[in-house]
């Protein structure tokens, strides 16, 4: 059951496709509306909301989504934003074929 919903309503095919096409905007979409799922089953905590809100809500970022287990013990958001005047720290990453890179 849980892998039929992961690979429909979580839409992990179809953010398969989109990165593989270069389609970060669509892929974004996707993130997005699996936070709304994670927001469903209430998995989530008031400080990483108040992260995720601010990460969807900015124009520099294509979708954004809590990430970890139980919990969540972080957010990603996919884009460009800096928005460190949250208080929260922050980590540059950028996604290459050769995996993460950490920029200071």
């Amino acid at each position: 059951m849980y892998a039929y919903l992961c690979r429909n309503a979580c839409g992990a095919e179809e953010a398969v496709s989109r990165l593989r096409n270069h389609d970060v905007p669509g892929f974004g979409k996707i993130l997005n509306r699996n936070q709304e799922l994670m927001d469903e089953m209430g998995v989530n905590t008031p400080e990483l909301q108040i992260i995720v809100d601010a990460l969807q809500q900015s124009p520099d970022i294509f979708g954004a989504k809590i990430s970890g287990s139980g919990m969540g013990d972080c957010a990603i958001g996919i884009g460009y934003a800096d928005l460190e005047e949250l208080g929260f720290p922050v980590y540059h990453l950028e996604i290459t074929p050769d995996g993460c890179l950490y920029h200071e």
